[in-house]
């Protein structure tokens, strides 16, 4: 009894995590919560509760190869299962298992979307809640419907893969893939994935965590872009496509930090940052940290995109290709329910830090931009064009260097060459609010820059 009132709550727990949530609105504060030290790009990752780390489904985990509390090797071996919701390999209740020249397969769909999305069933590889695996050099197949290959559930689950190539085709079959504390760390990895919603690289319910150092990874399903974070990521030297998806996808509360990646997608954003519950407020910051990476977008939509959450950017010598003419989008949204109308908007802050920026920022009245151009960073751009904004703030750091494509409305401009020589205006104007104090340094007065336009009050 006692369980079957545990597995309703976690029931009740999950769908109010699907389903609520939070929207941070007013102004984007200029906290320095980004920092850029020796080369190398951080971000403070705030210390919130987490859904609980040892949430288990209502259907039991079984596995051809079951490693229970024990330790086992397991070398040149061929494990395959069609039966419903059964894992091929199960490493469980504190076991550990090396796995070498493997060759896992698996068919048979799963009975509940929820329990194979968020527990482990129908798994390929498995390892749950104070257990330890590794695979390398092996080979995993999944062709079934809810069939993940690699995926560490509960506090403590730890899986290292190495040299391992994946192939999933059923729908909602992800590479690598970690829930509730879980970790998968991946080096060298092969994955190919063709269904909807499957992404490559995978973390969910908050506390996953995927890290990757090398490899390459494909996806042509919908839904199923290269990175999809609900957790959190790390990926290093990382060669990724969604054919039929954004570049990658973080959701809530959530980081992604890349360094020497090269990603493409063919989404109708390039990189959305977002917040899925009709209410996102006090869901904490979604954090998207770049460096020596490249990302292209094939579409024409944005190449970001923000959403009915605050987001936190920071991009290093990062090399951005898209097709359109919009950088960034900040705006409320009418997806499902993706936050109320009206109040559903996006709070971005985006760093550049020997970065060059290009195209156009639009924001809407429900939604704030923040944009710092640090260390050498150059951008060749507008924002709110069109006036809408609710909050607009830019900074212009030593070294960086605007060039006008449009007229701009800011809220607040900071320069520190107050001689405003680092702006090239192309003949277009900065209208700034004289009655907000942090442009005091500008005195209400009117500055003339450089091919004809001007900062002004508005």
């Amino acid at each position: 009894m006692k369980k079957s009132i545990r597995r309703l709550f976690l029931g009740i727990a999950v769908l109010s995590f699907v389903f609520t949530g939070c929207s941070h609105q007013g102004r984007t504060e200029d906290k320095e919560t980004d920092t850029v030290n020796s080369g190398k790009v951080t971000a403070e990752v705030p210390q919130e509760e987490r859904a609980d780390e040892d949430a288990q489904g209502s259907i039991e985990l079984s596995g051809m190869l079951q490693v229970d509390g024990k330790s086992e090797n397991s070398e040149s071996e061929s494990v395959s299962t069609s039966d419903e919701n059964q894992n091929a390999v199960l490493v469980e209740n504190g076991g550990t298992l090396t796995m070498t020249e493997g060759k896992l397969t698996k068919s048979g769909d799963t009975s509940s979307a929820d329990e194979s999305n968020y527990y482990g069933v129908n798994a390929v590889f498995v390892t749950t809640a104070g257990s330890e695996s590794s695979i390398s050099k092996s080979e995993i197949t999944s062709a079934a419907e809810g069939a993940n290959a690699v995926f560490a559930t509960g506090k403590g689950a730890l899986i290292h893969a190495d040299n391992v190539k994946v192939s999933t085709s059923g729908n909602s079959s992800k590479g690598i893939y970690a829930t509730y504390g879980g970790q998968v760390k991946a080096e060298n990895i092969e994955i190919t994935t063709s269904g909807t919603r499957c992404s490559p690289v995978a973390a969910e319910r908050g506390s996953g965590s995927v890290s990757v150092q090398g490899g390459t990874v494909r996806s042509t399903g919908a839904s199923s872009p290269c990175i999809y974070a609900a957790g959190t990521i790390s990926a290093e030297k990382l060669e990724g496509t969604a054919d039929a998806s954004q570049i990658l996808m973080i959701e809530g509360s959530n980081t992604v930090t890349l360094r020497g990646c090269d990603l493409s997608g063919s989404g109708e954003y390039g990189v959305m940052l977002y917040q899925s519950s009709p209410d996102s407020t006090g869901e904490g910051i979604s954090r998207l940290n770049t460096e020596d990476t490249k990302l292209t977008a094939t579409m024409e939509g944005p190449m970001f995109f923000v959403t009915n959450t605050e987001a936190n950017v920071i991009l290093k010598n990062t090399e951005l290709k898209y097709k359109g003419d919009v950088l960034v989008k900040v705006s409320g949204n009418n997806i499902n329910s993706w936050g109320t109308p009206g109040s559903n908007g996006g709070n971005l802050t985006l760093t550049a830090v020997d970065q060059k920026l290009k195209g156009r920022i639009i924001c809407d009245e429900i939604s704030t931009v923040n944009l710092k151009l640090k260390e050498g960073s150059t951008f060749s751009g507008s924002i709110n064009s069109d006036n809408k904004g609710k909050y607009i703030k830019v900074s212009l750091m030593e070294d960086a260097k605007w060039k006008l494509t449009g007229d701009t409305y800011v809220n607040v401009l900071k320069n520190v060459d107050q001689s405003c020589s680092n702006i090239e205006s192309e003949g277009y104007n900065i209208y700034y609010d004289s009655t907000d104090s942090a442009n005091s340094w500008l005195a209400g007065k009117t500055v003339k820059l450089d091919g004809g336009g001007e900062i002004t009050p508005r």
